[in-house]
């Protein structure tokens, strides 16, 4: 169970979305940059969560917080998101989890509607190429391994050759095995 303050406030949120009310929250981070900066203010509409569409960026209520960020897959039970400047996407939620649609932003230049024609394309494009992001950062970490590990040998490798003939000068100066191992 959460803080009463956060349960009350929680109640609040779900009580003026559920009567159809567009709530609005401050972003305190810079995970949806640049889009959405930190100040800017996000009107959130309620919406189903089968009806939230690849690239929407959703609202989630986490255990003490909430979270704003874009949807990035949708399989079976579960839906993805990720932050349009974060690496890796979050883990995987339920769709019960899902407080609403961000439908508006307020910056200090005006109001954006994010449910134009034209933001909805190119939130779709954002959103794919977000995970693709994600899936080439994969590939190329597990390509990095093979490289990483014939460094390493080649690493050994010269170690051990500086070391056999260290060993061989030294037995041509007669000095005993002892003398390289101080």
């Amino acid at each position: 169970m959460g803080h009463p303050l956060h349960q009350t406030v929680s109640g609040l949120i779900d009580e003026r979305l559920a009567a159809g009310e567009t709530v609005y929250f401050r972003v305190t981070s810079g995970s949806m940059s640049p889009l959405l900066q930190t100040g800017d203010v996000v009107g959130v509409e309620r919406t189903a969560p089968e009806t939230c569409r690849i690239g929407d960026i959703i609202v989630i209520r986490r255990e003490h917080d909430y979270l704003t960020h874009r949807l990035i897959h949708k399989s079976g039970e579960f839906l993805q998101t990720k932050g349009d400047n974060v690496l890796r996407p979050d883990s995987p939620i339920r769709p019960n989890s899902v407080l609403g649609r961000v439908t508006r932003v307020r910056k200090s230049g005006g109001t954006w509607n994010l449910q134009t024609a034209r933001q909805r394309q190119i939130a779709l494009l954002l959103a794919k190429l977000s995970r693709r992001e994600w899936q080439v950062y994969n590939i190329a970490r597990f390509l990095r391994l093979p490289f990483r590990l014939a460094i390493r040998a080649l690493q050994w490798t010269t170690v051990t050759v500086r070391t056999e003939r260290k060993y061989r000068r030294n037995q041509g100066n007669g000095n005993s095995e002892q003398d390289l191992h101080p």
